[in-house]
């Protein structure tokens, strides 16, 4: 569930706002708020850094997670169209400090939105962890980084420097959900036919 949360309102009512539109399945599609309309974010995205244990610290550029329904990613882009140089600068510098003054090593994810106010940019959360859409990073950068989690892990330090990430073309993954046709609601069941998709640059997880 979604709550405002204004700087006058304590986080506790506003989880407790929450909980009951989950328990109670609303719409989350509804937007319930709608005097915040015009404060919509244009962008929501993730700066994926890695960090060693060995003082070392990058960024592997951004990801562009904007397309969503019911607040689940369903496209991911990389890097961010239309994003600003000097905001996309100001994103990874910022990413990089929270890992180092976090303590964070190896694959992180700091998310972020990207007001339509120009220049404005504000913190989400920070996902210690691999996440599904890490596949369109490595195909930008030509990275590994389950490869690079694995070495980080065992103690090796970072087997590139941030001169060495270069983003070359673009890429784009799309997510399939398992869902109710008339519903659009959560529904597995057995897979019968599978036609993957294919062709040069064609990835499939």
């Amino acid at each position: 569930g979604l709550s405002r949360l204004d700087g006058g309102r304590e986080p506790a009512v506003a989880f407790d706002h929450a909980i009951p539109a989950v328990a109670g399945g609303r719409d989350q599609q509804r937007n319930p708020h709608p005097e915040l309309r015009d404060r919509v974010a244009e962008l929501l995205g993730q700066i994926q850094v890695f960090a060693d244990t060995h003082g070392n610290a990058i960024h592997l550029f951004e990801r562009d997670c904007s397309v969503q329904r019911r607040h689940q990613k369903v496209v991911e882009v990389s890097p961010a169209v239309g994003l600003a140089a000097t905001i996309r600068q100001s994103l990874a510098e910022a990413a990089i400090r929270l890992a180092r003054e976090g303590g964070y090593f190896n694959a992180r994810t700091i998310e972020f939105l990207v007001d339509v106010d120009p220049g404005g940019w504000y913190f989400i959360e920070v996902n210690p962890r691999i996440q599904v859409e890490h596949t369109v990073t490595e195909m930008v950068t030509g990275i590994d980084i389950v490869k690079e989690q694995i070495r980080v892990a065992a103690g090796l330090p970072l087997s590139f420097t941030q001169n060495d990430v270069k983003i070359t073309g673009h890429s784009i993954e799309c997510r399939i959900n398992a869902e109710c046709p008339d519903k659009f609601t959560p529904s597995p069941g057995t897979i019968t036919a599978f036609n993957p998709p294919g062709g040069l640059g064609i990835r499939v997880e």
